[in-house]
């Protein structure tokens, strides 16, 4: 920690990177942890969150200790803030962590049939028939892994291509079926 430490207090173009690169890592790891208690996660999210507030004290201590005097530091910490953010948001989506709640609305028959075709495809499905302004509807409802979601997405606009999809976040399931998992009550 004293090496870390006191090269932070040096200046230079390496010092500066190291600055962006650091606060980069922060925030993006700050991203993951704020997902990870969301999803229920807290104590994976206590641990990031252990890393992030290291990070932000070795960081923010060098550039508040020799602001005065080295304003390049400054503006590579709020550089890599700004770059932290959009990296973080990049990492969240590729682990794309949780479930969603899906619900297909499509006319008519087209319901069932873009039921068993998503069926086919391992997605538990319900349907439920409504009436539309002028027409018999379907809606279909998935609870769906994230990862999954452009898939099922595509599938019901390949199938019935004026599908309306509306996609939620799910903070706790309990109960149903989900393909390869049983869940419990």
């Amino acid at each position: 920690m004293d090496f870390l430490m006191s090269f932070l207090t040096k200046t230079g173009p390496i010092v500066y990177m190291t600055i962006f690169f650091l606060k980069v890592l922060e925030i993006s790891l700050d991203t993951l942890r704020i997902v990870l208690i969301n999803k229920g996660q807290k104590e994976l999210g206590s641990i990031v969150g252990f890393i992030v507030i290291l990070l932000w004290i070795f960081v923010a201590s060098s550039v508040l200790s020799s602001l005065s005097e080295d304003l390049w530091k400054a503006l590579f910490y709020a550089l890599g803030y700004s770059v932290g953010i959009y990296v973080g948001i990049v990492i969240e989506k590729k682990i794309a962590l949780g479930y969603v709640s899906m619900e297909i609305n499509v006319r008519g028959t087209e319901g069932e049939n873009l039921a068993n075709i998503l069926r086919e495809n391992n997605f538990g499905v319900t349907i439920m028939k409504g009436e539309g302004f002028n027409h018999t509807r379907y809606i279909l409802k998935l609870h769906v892994n994230r990862k999954r979601v452009e898939e099922a997405r595509e599938i019901a606009y390949n199938v019935v291509p004026d599908s309306v999809v509306t996609i939620n976040d799910i903070v706790t399931i309990e109960g149903g079926y989900m393909y390869g998992v049983r869940r419990r009550r």
